[in-house]
Order: C-alpha cells, then structure tokens, then sequence
C-alpha cells in the first residue's frame, strides 16, 4: 500500500518504471494498489546498445560477442571474479586453471537500435 496526497477521482501514480493506479476520494487518504502495470521505456531516437537481460524490447536487435582464453596472471578470485550482467557475464575459460595461462572469458549479449 502507498500513501498519495491529493484530491482525485482516480489515482495514477508513478514510481520509478512502474504505474500504479487506484480509486481516491478525499486528502491523505492509503489506498490499496488496484493495478501496478511496467511504465513503457521512452528510449532516444539515435543509435545505440544496453545489455541485454533476455529478450530485447521492441525494436532493438541482439548483439553476441565475447572473448574466450584471456591470459591472466592467476586463475583466483583476485583476477577474475565471476558475475553476470543480464545475459552478459565475466568467468573462468572452462574450470578454473583448466588451461594454464588461459583463464578468462568475457560474453557479452546486448540489444541495439
């Protein structure tokens, strides 16, 4: 539930990415969410590339690309350090020290327009 401030015979709020709708009547009054829907991205009209996060939104293209068997000092936790962003991630060539000197790899999926 969210306090809203205001008179109103309708409720359509927004916060950050999403909408949220309801039924008001008076000031300061809680009001249960009757509808929280995601807010439609206003993205600018040039070119450009986000990671992608699964499927891209309407109108972008996925991109793949990565780098595979980079040569790392070590194959710890002080050189490389697994974690992914979206579809996109940093980890180990195989298992850890599988090959020596080759230990990295770096996979990026984006979405561009």
């Amino acid at each position: 539930n969210y306090v809203i401030t205001g008179q109103s015979s309708g409720i359509n709020a927004e916060y950050g990415n999403y909408v949220i709708t309801g039924q008001s009547s008076g000031i300061n009054a809680e009001y249960g969410i009757v509808a929280l829907k995601e807010k439609p991205v206003d993205f600018p009209a040039k070119s450009f590339c986000i990671l992608a996060n699964g499927d891209c939104p309407p109108g972008f293209t996925r991109r793949e690309g990565h780098i595979r068997a980079i040569s790392t000092y070590a194959a710890d936790g002080n050189y490389i350090r697994s974690v992914n962003f979206g579809s996109s991630n940093i980890k180990c060539h195989g298992s850890c020290g599988q090959w020596p000197n080759w230990y990295a790899e770096l996979n990026l999926a984006t979405c561009c327009k």
